[in-house]
């Protein structure tokens, strides 16, 4: 194994978790009579189960190779922010969960499901986006200049 691979390995995981959200972000936003309301409930039961699967994956390999936890002792500095990320998994994973829960219930609005299943879109987006900037930081410290 070449020192390129959890790279490599990171950036798969990355390109499949900007699929799913891009692809459930479509569908929620698709007009309410694209499709019958139970077949949309499924269908956002479907995604969303895709990308707990995902973001679980995702999660486990950040946590288990030091992604974020090895900050802590290259960079005692970030080191705050980087547990303040991994904190953050397991309100990530929960809500997911409640969605996959939520949608499996027939009771549940087709609406509210939506509205939580975007919240939570945001949430994850955020959380990446803030995990990128972390690590630039680091690679900039460690470089002196910004990564390709």
């Amino acid at each position: 194994m070449t020192d390129e691979r959890p790279g490599k390995d990171l950036e798969i995981q990355h390109e499949d978790l900007r699929h799913l959200l891009d692809r459930l972000e479509l569908l929620l936003s698709a007009p309410p009579d694209t499709l019958p309301s139970s077949r949309t409930r499924r269908v956002i039961e479907t995604e969303i189960r895709a990308l707990k699967r995902v973001v679980s994956h995702h999660f486990a390999y950040e946590e288990k190779n030091g992604y974020l936890g090895g900050i802590s002792k290259s960079k005692p500095r970030l080191s705050h922010e980087a547990e303040k990320l991994c904190a953050q998994h397991a309100e990530i994973r929960g809500r997911l969960e409640s969605l996959v829960a939520a949608c499996a219930d027939p009771e549940n609005d087709i609406d509210r499901i939506g509205e939580s299943a975007r919240t939570a879109l945001d949430l994850l987006r955020h959380h990446e986006r803030a995990e990128n900037a972390l690590l630039e930081r680091i690679l900039v410290d460690e470089t002196g200049s910004p990564g390709d």
